[in-house]
């Protein structure tokens, strides 16, 4: 949410919010590699 606000309301750029933009990454991808094994599990 904080990216989003600072992109609209202040006209940020990437360079400025790199960290929460690494951040949201991190996230992402752990959630995906926690999500992915257990879809597996389920077809299964």
């Amino acid at each position: 949410m904080d990216i989003v606000r600072s992109i609209f309301l202040k006209g940020s750029g990437a360079s400025l919010l790199w960290e929460n933009m690494v951040a949201l990454l991190i996230y992402g991808v752990a959630i995906l590699g926690l999500s992915a094994p257990r879809f597996r599990k389920r077809l299964d």
